[in-house]
């Protein structure tokens, strides 16, 4: 459509300094409702299922909001604990695969 990119609903400004893109609140263990909420409203102003986040290190790459974010910041520099080295691999079908590493490797439908 004619709307600017990205959606306004993305950018803090546009939501009272608050956006899905620039916190840090899906990083937690169980993030809050009103945050999975606002991921909800995000992907679907986007047309996406899920959302990848990084910059908020994890002991294994894993998912929150009903698998809608993924979480795969695994702190590999020895600055931030040295972890396992790990992929997401998202696949034409929909399917979503964690690779290598410990802390949550194997499939994950």
């Amino acid at each position: 459509g004619d709307e600017p990119l990205p959606p306004p609903l993305l950018l803090p400004s546009a939501v009272g300094g608050r956006s899905p893109v620039w916190t840090r609140e899906l990083g937690v263990a169980a993030p809050a409702g009103d945050a999975c909420d606002e991921v909800g409203s995000a992907l679907t102003a986007l047309g996406a299922s899920r959302l990848v986040v990084g910059h908020t290190v994890q002991e294994g790459i894993n998912a929150a909001c009903d698998r809608r974010v993924w979480r795969i910041d695994v702190g590999l520099s020895r600055a931030m604990g040295g972890g396992a080295p790990q992929a997401l691999e998202v696949r034409r079908d929909g399917s979503v695969v964690r690779l290598g590493g410990g802390g949550g490797g194997g499939g994950a439908g």
